[in-house]
């Protein structure tokens, strides 16, 4: 596997299980799908706002906690992101020219592996 599979492995992941799964969350609380107290809060505080732009910042929010996320694990010295691919041990911020870049552009993690593909905000 090379060096690109291997990012776009957590990439896809990533994009999957922790942005995708969020923004599913999101979507529900604010169709009013979620059932417990601080959905059915948020649910009645946001009926009288811009859906489409709730959406939205919620895209960006989301985002940019996955950007300064894998930006520490980048900068950080003491934590390391490693995935063991056959038998080998790879550190992906080593591996990468910028794990939170990885994130955008249109061949990035977002547009191929998010159904929700990216903010509107981000150009």
């Amino acid at each position: 596997m090379d060096r690109q599979q291997v990012l776009d492995t957590f990439g896809k992941s990533l994009m999957t299980n922790v942005r995708d799964f969020v923004l599913n969350q999101y979507s529900d609380t604010l169709d009013g799908k979620m059932k417990d107290e601080g959905s059915k809060k948020i649910y009645e505080a946001t009926q009288d706002m811009d859906q489409k732009l709730l959406r939205e910042l919620g895209k960006e929010l989301v985002d940019s906690t996955l950007h300064y996320f894998l930006w520490h694990l980048e900068q950080e010295i003491t934590v390391a992101l490693v995935l063991e691919v056959e038998g080998t041990k790879l550190n992906l911020a080593e591996i990468s020219d910028g794990l939170p870049g990885e994130l955008y552009t249109e061949d990035g993690w977002i547009e191929r592996f998010s159904q929700f593909g990216k903010s509107q905000f981000k150009g």
